[in-house]
């Protein structure tokens, strides 16, 4: 369950995103909740744009969408969410969804908060279903993670951290695997775009 103490502030880019977990949750993140287990899907991850904060202000980067795959359950009440990837990483509701997130946009490259709530079909940014914690991001290490539902087959994501003391936030969307881009093997883990 994603605890009360939460502090979830995009207000970033940079300065700081912060998105505080119980020490408990953060650090657990291969056990199973009861009630938790729900059916998995496969989603393409693909890497959209990463802003970075520079002594001149906020420098956009277009990403080469580089592409892997993710498989995405959710918890049986919707309180958790764990990604597969080469890790699992478990991440927990925010309740007032997207309400008290902001981050730097630049119109035709970032997606806005307004954009995700018109994609989601929600009508209020607190209900955009919205997950989120600080986690071990293979390649990146500590990064702090927030995903959220922009329809019904594909979410996106934000992805903070400060490699070199550079702030940086990278902007995903996840869109769910078609069966012919999916992959072969029934192992349950992430494996590289074949086409990347």
């Amino acid at each position: 369950m994603f605890t009360p103490h939460l502090t979830l502030a995009l207000g970033l880019l940079m300065g700081s995103l912060a998105v505080i977990a119980s020490p408990a949750q953060a650090l657990d993140r291969s056990r199973s909740l009861p009630g938790e287990k729900t059916d998995a899907t496969i989603y393409t991850l693909s890497n959209t744009v990463t802003l970075e904060r520079t002594p001149d202000g906020i420098e956009v980067h277009p990403a080469n969408f580089d592409q892997r795959f993710v498989t995405i359950e959710l918890g049986a009440s919707s309180d958790t969410m764990i990604l597969r990837l080469e890790t699992t990483l478990r991440l927990w509701k925010i309740p007032d969804g997207l309400r008290r997130l902001e981050w730097p946009v630049k119109p035709g490259v970032t997606f806005s908060r307004e954009d995700v709530a018109a994609l989601a079909g929600v009508d209020a940014l607190e209900q955009v279903p919205t997950w989120g914690a600080s986690v071990d991001w293979p390649g990146l290490g500590p990064v702090t993670l927030v995903v959220f539902r922009m329809g019904a087959d594909q979410y996106g994501g934000l992805l903070s951290s400060a490699p070199s003391g550079v702030n940086t936030m990278h902007q995903m969307v996840f869109q769910r695997a078609r069966p012919s881009t999916r992959p072969r093997s029934d192992s349950g883990s992430a494996h590289q775009c074949p086409q990347c």
